[in-house]
């Protein structure tokens, strides 16, 4: 069921916890169950977490909660991803490089998935980047919580399909 109803990130679909069709996305949903017991931080050691999804890392973005929670920042923005929408983002905040509409979006979408606690799925067309119409993507947004149970981080990964 997409839970945003058509209406996200101009017509990309969003569920909650649904079948995984990319490799991608399979294997990071795996390294997530694996080192983040009950999606929580035990360690805040970003490169051996990163350096254990070694095979996938091009394909993984790691998105800090910033700013008392308001916004997110990319901490690690992956080669894969780069080449897929155009640009690089590490280090930048949601408002870098989407509009106020989509920051908003995403905003939603990050609520819901820490309150899920468990994987959301995005799909579609990257038609919320000029000109990259034409990237069929499947996205998996895996929450991690920091030791004292505050939201901490969002590990995104991406698969991408050719149409």
């Amino acid at each position: 069921m997409d839970i945003f109803d058509g209406k996200f990130l101009d017509g990309c679909s969003v569920d909650v916890d649904p079948p995984f069709d990319g490799p991608v996305s399979q294997a990071a949903i795996a390294a997530w169950r694996q080192r983040f017991p009950d999606a929580t931080l035990t360690e805040p050691l970003w490169g051996d977490h990163l350096m254990a999804m070694h095979e996938i890392a091009s394909s993984l973005i790691v998105k800090d909660v910033a700013d008392g929670g308001t916004t997110y920042a990319n901490r690690f923005w992956g080669t894969r991803i780069v080449t897929a929408f155009g640009f690089d983002a590490t280090r930048k905040s949601l408002a870098d490089y989407y509009d106020p509409l989509h920051v908003d979006q995403l905003h939603q979408l990050y609520e819901l998935t820490f309150a899920e606690r468990r994987p959301v799925k995005i799909g579609g067309n990257a038609t919320f980047f000029e000109g990259r119409e034409f990237v069929e993507f499947e996205s998996a947004q895996l929450p991690i919580f920091a030791p004292d149970g505050r939201p901490a981080h969002v590990l995104v990964s991406y698969d991408f399909f050719r149409g």
